[in-house]
């Protein structure tokens, strides 16, 4: 059986951020990320406008980190009705309604 060479091992590569918005290079699918040359912050600050909602995540240890980090219009209500067993969904809706960040 022939052996195979193995390749020496080497550092992984320096991640940076990415983006759909910039466009992309000729060598690369239009679906693949790419560097946006964007600041921590200013990541940060995208990914605070992304939509969230408290659907079976509305305990006591996941709620106070959505107001914490989400801008305030973002947040929905959800359930996952249908989708979730009825029992998880009664007992995150309950959590959610004793929880302070319910009321607005």
């Amino acid at each position: 059986m022939a052996e195979v060479a193995q390749r020496p091992r080497s550092r992984p590569p320096r991640r940076t951020a990415v983006s759909s918005r910039t466009p992309p290079t000729a060598s690369s699918p239009p679906w693949a990320p790419r560097p946006t040359g964007q600041g921590f912050e200013a990541i940060l600050e995208d990914l605070r406008g992304l939509w969230f909602d408290t659907a079976l995540s509305g305990s006591a240890s996941a709620l106070p980190s959505l107001p914490a980090f989400a801008h305030p219009d973002r947040v929905l209500f959800g359930t996952d009705q249908l989708f979730a067993p009825e029992l998880a969904v009664t007992h995150f809706t309950g959590e959610y309604d004793r929880h302070p960040a319910s009321t607005p």
